[in-house]
């Protein structure tokens, strides 16, 4: 069987102006045009944005910092179980899953030296961790553990350096 060439005519009814259609069809193709190039213009600058903002981040961070030692030592120092009935009480839970929504909410641990607050601190500094990447809402957790036993890590310096940091 041979295979013969297909012609397709398509005939197309315009009432009113021919012109008119035309010059509505070029005002279309433009303003999509310019709605294309916005949109690129805009991912653009939001890329462009995010990377600034990287850099940014990169500058404020403090590479000979020790911030984080205070709690790496709290988590390091505690029996595998401690801490983990804080977590587990209504308070807290309710606490945590109204936190980033109310700006008012307040979370106090209090109680003698030596009695435990940096290691719970630590426990809840972890466990908002997991649940701020669970969210991924784009929000961001600062720390910071007074020391006073170090008179240098008292000082907003450094309080500033690890909370940007």
């Amino acid at each position: 069987m041979r295979n013969f060439p297909t012609i397709v005519v398509l005939s197309l009814w315009f009432e009113g102006d021919f012109d008119a259609v035309v010059a509505g069809l070029e005002e279309r193709h433009i303003m999509l045009t310019n709605e294309v190039e916005h949109a690129d213009r805009e991912e653009r600058l939001t890329t462009k944005w995010k990377k600034d903002m990287d850099h940014l981040l990169d500058l404020l961070h403090f590479k000979d910092s020790n911030c984080g030692e205070k709690h790496t030592q709290s988590l390091n120092s505690a029996a595998s179980d401690s801490g983990t009935w804080l977590l587990e009480t209504p308070l807290y839970k309710n606490w945590r899953d109204s936190w980033g929504v109310d700006p008012t909410s307040l979370f106090w641990l209090n109680g003698e030296p030596g009695s435990g607050k940096t290691v719970l601190t630590s426990f809840v500094i972890e466990d908002l961790q997991h649940e701020k990447k669970n969210k991924r809402d784009g929000s961001r957790l600062l720390s910071f553990f007074c020391d006073y036993t170090s008179p240098e890590k008292s000082k907003a310096k450094y309080l500033f350096e690890c909370l940007l940091g």
